[in-house]
């Protein structure tokens, strides 16, 4: 059938009608094939939306626990005030730590967290050493009498 019916033998019309329809339907999956990338891509921003309240939460609970260590080695050198700056910088490690438990972790994001040590008395920046703390080892001690 396609053989014998050639597009010269159609008047105008029934040529015009064809493409229109013809476009429709390429417009029609175009927007199909669109609508698939846009739900996908706005999936995925759900998804780094909710990591990126995570990484808010911990860098949040990192400057806290620096503000904590420089609490910490002011009270070690005698300044005024120290104490108020502790309770301070513990208050603002606590709310940030709240918040985090309000996230859904994984059991490899609820690990120990790292514990860092800067160089105290070094001139020269360095990268900070890092250890992720050990849980403690008991051991039996013998009964003395």
């Amino acid at each position: 059938m396609l053989g014998t019916v050639t597009i010269n033998q159609f008047d105008l019309r029934p040529k015009l009608i064809m493409a229109f329809v013809l476009v429709a339907l390429l417009v029609g999956v175009t927007g199909v094939v669109g609508s698939q990338a846009v739900s996908a891509v706005d999936a995925e921003a759900h998804t780094i939306a909710e990591d990126a309240d995570k990484i808010d939460a911990s860098m949040e609970m990192l400057v806290a626990v620096e503000e904590q260590q420089v609490a910490v080695q002011a009270a070690l050198l005698g300044e005024d005030g120290t104490r108020a700056d502790i309770e301070a910088a513990n208050s603002h490690f606590e709310e940030w730590a709240q918040q985090m438990e309000g996230t859904d972790l994984s059991e490899e994001e609820r690990g120990p967290l790292p514990i860092c040590s800067p160089d105290i008395g070094s001139t020269r920046p360095s990268p900070r050493r890092c250890s992720t703390p050990q849980r403690p080892v008991r051991r039996r001690v013998p009964d003395r009498k």
